[in-house]
């Protein structure tokens, strides 16, 4: 799963907890309060990381939709890197559904939002092309063999 989608999947998990009224904090959970805090507190401020991570983010976008990246798959590392941080998933669910959270809260957290989903449409098209381009117009045969000569 690359980067990209690792965040969509925290944002919605966010989402689904909120709908649901889920509390990360119950009883239920693994995690300490205290642990949650610590990893919260070594994040540093939510809407700080917001807004390191949007220039950042815009500068993917704009090196995408000039054709600076030669597959999806280098996109997704620039992501990855752009992530590395405070955006980081840390692995403990509690403290990244809070840490969601509090981002969600942060003024320019639509704009970080809007520009990774535009980021990934064009992922999606450098990936649709590259596939055309691999088969253009040729027969399932010469496609196989195709394949077989990049594995």
């Amino acid at each position: 799963m690359s980067n990209l989608n690792k965040f969509f999947t925290i944002v919605s998990i966010v989402v689904l907890a909120i709908g649901c009224g889920a509390e990360p904090e119950s009883e239920n959970n693994r995690s300490t309060v205290a642990e949650v805090e610590e990893i919260l507190a070594e994040k540093g401020d939510a809407c700080d990381c917001v807004n390191s991570k949007v220039d950042s983010f815009t500068a993917i976008l704009e090196k995408a939709e000039a054709g600076e990246y030669a597959s999806e798959m280098d996109i997704s590392v620039a992501v990855s890197e752009a992530l590395k941080g405070c955006m980081e998933p840390t692995g403990n669910r509690d403290a990244d559904v809070l840490w969601s959270q509090k981002m969600m809260e942060c003024e320019r957290f639509d704009s970080v939002k809007l520009t990774l989903q535009d980021i990934q449409k064009v992922s999606r098209s450098i990936k649709q092309k590259k596939q055309e381009e691999f088969v253009d117009g040729k027969s399932a045969s010469e496609v196989l063999d195709k394949l077989q000569e990049s594995h």
